[in-house]
């Protein structure tokens, strides 16, 4: 009996994690479908996951930018030309460093520079593609 009570109430708290209490006023707003909202008191997205998980706060661009700048130690560059490969960046490169080519991590067989401010790809660039460089 003290199992089944545990697991049950184990089920329920795991089934509240990682909900967020929606805005009751009339600042909050459903957008195009029930699935989206928007607070337009503090500018943050809504996501309602169903039933289960209920409504879910979004992070902003600047929330996003705030967090990775206090980080520190991140950089972000567009390629200006076609099978640009070799970037002046005002990081030191480590083993440390991780590259993001759109958005997606690339591997370390793919980049050289450790230990230089100068990251060479070993990879086909297109003008305005991004790069985000985090030590």
């Amino acid at each position: 009996m003290k199992s089944s009570l545990l697991i049950i109430i184990l089920l329920f708290t795991l089934s509240l994690a990682g909900q967020d209490t929606k805005p009751i006023g009339t600042d909050f707003k459903q957008i195009t479908s029930h699935t989206w909202g928007y607070d337009i008191s503090d500018s943050i997205p809504w996501l309602y996951k169903g039933s289960v998980y209920g409504w879910t706060k979004i992070a902003t661009h600047r929330q996003l930018q705030h967090v990775l700048d206090s980080i520190g130690g991140v950089w972000e560059y567009e390629i200006t030309v076609n099978d640009e490969n070799n970037i002046t960046t005002p990081l030191t490169l480590t083993d440390k460093t991780s590259i993001f080519y759109n958005g997606s991590a690339i591997k370390n067989s793919l980049w050289s520079g450790e230990g230089t401010t100068i990251l060479n790809l070993n990879l086909n660039t297109y003008k305005y593609d991004q790069l985000i460089l985090k030590q």
